[in-house]
């Protein structure tokens, strides 16, 4: 996965994460930072370094059942569903797609 600004900048949204602290991450200053963003381009080592966070980040994520996994864009739409649905909770979110779900099947079933 090729690492943009676009998607540094939402994962930084999703982590409620500045630039700051990719700063900190990555060994270097915010001003640094700051200039790849300007230029919207990161050096080599740096991308493959966010790409590393993002890919800790994405193996760390497992809401609500230790065997659920989900990519750093899946928990994206997955959190801008809550947020629609006004759930902040993500296990009361899994039940209730769930319980929506099997209505659906059992329903189509019938």
């Amino acid at each position: 996965m090729k690492i943009t600004i676009e998607i540094v900048e939402e994962f930084l949204k999703t982590l409620k994460k500045d630039r700051t602290w990719l700063a900190a991450e990555l060994g270097c200053s915010r001003g640094t930072v700051n200039n790849w963003f300007s230029k919207g381009v990161f050096p080599l080592w740096a991308e493959n370094s966010i790409r590393r966070i993002i890919n800790e980040f994405e193996q760390k994520q497992k809401p609500g059942s230790e065997d659920l996994q989900f990519t750093f864009r899946e928990w994206q739409s997955i959190q801008q569903a809550m947020e629609r649905a006004g759930v902040r909770d993500i296990d009361s979110f899994i039940r209730a797609v769930l319980i929506e779900k099997a209505r659906e099947i059992v329903e189509s079933d019938g």
